[in-house]
């Protein structure tokens, strides 16, 4: 969680930021996108996301050779246009990891971007939370990142939304600028006053091409982005993180007796078709 020291000086930038552009070190960029290898059930639940207009599109952090994409200027609600380029919509990547113990599933869902509010690059984690039931899996709940901590809505009570197609169910998720956390976001889409209509410039919601766990190039591939050091954004994937990831997000008891230290079954965290890494 942002402390409130750190608030406070994001205040500071505000004022500057706020009124212009990305400043600084440019808008690079970013490496080709991996090729999409994700396990049935990794893509069956993946969001389906929309970008405000305030925001930059997500990008690919990492390419088929281990190189990261260059960090990019900081910027606020002035994305520079090329942030927004039409073929980020699509190709992109988004990075999966599921585990599974105890009848359930914790399937954590990463976006990168090359820059943030106050700083250079940025993660931001979706966790949706299933049944480990195979094919017969259901969504119980989703959880979305809120600076440094989360924000969990369980399925019953009518709070998320959703869209179908032929590889699963999909929650919706909006990338947004917040401006009381002076910060880029995701939010749950829109629940009351109809469907939100998508901002991205293609009418519809996005499901990029996926990458598993287990749908790397290479175990190099998976490293040099685990181990990459991105200042102050964290790539919850990564071992260092996964499962202290899991467990702040399951506080609430969305997934009772779930242990996020344990994989348990072939489901956790799967292989992709395809896949040498498994």
């Amino acid at each position: 969680m942002k402390s409130q020291a750190t608030l406070l000086s994001a205040v500071g930038l505000a004022a500057a930021l706020l009124a212009s552009p990305a400043l600084g070190q440019g808008w690079p960029s970013p490496v080709a996108p991996l090729p999409e290898r994700a396990t049935a059930l990794d893509k069956r639940f993946q969001p389906a996301v929309d970008f405000d207009t305030d925001v930059c599109f997500n990008v690919p952090a990492v390419d088929a050779s281990g190189a990261i994409s260059p960090a990019a200027s900081t910027y606020a609600t002035r994305p520079p246009a090329s942030c927004r380029a039409a073929n980020y919509r699509t190709q992109s990547n988004v990075y999966a990891r599921s585990r599974c113990n105890n009848g359930y599933c914790g399937r954590v869902y990463s976006y990168f971007w090359q820059s943030d509010f106050s700083h250079a690059f940025d993660w931001e984690s979706i966790i949706v939370w299933t049944t480990d039931q195979g094919t017969s899996s259901r969504v119980v709940g989703v959880t979305r990142g809120d600076h440094g901590d989360w924000d969990t809505r369980p399925t019953s009570g009518g709070q998320l939304r959703f869209v179908s197609d032929a590889s699963g169910e999909h929650v919706k998720l909006v990338f947004h600028y917040e401006t009381w956390g002076f910060s880029h976001l995701w939010r749950f889409s829109k629940t009351d006053g109809g469907d939100e209509p998508a901002e991205n410039g293609t009418g519809q919601w996005l499901i990029q091409p996926l990458v598993s766990w287990n749908g790397y190039p290479s175990v190099a591939v998976r490293n040099a982005v685990s181990n990459y050091d991105f200042k102050g954004a964290n790539f919850d994937n990564k071992e260092a993180r996964f499962a202290s990831t899991l467990a702040a997000a399951n506080a609430g008891g969305i997934a009772p007796g779930f242990n996020a230290n344990v994989d348990a079954g072939a489901d956790s965290p799967g292989c992709p078709s395809g896949s040498t890494l498994c």
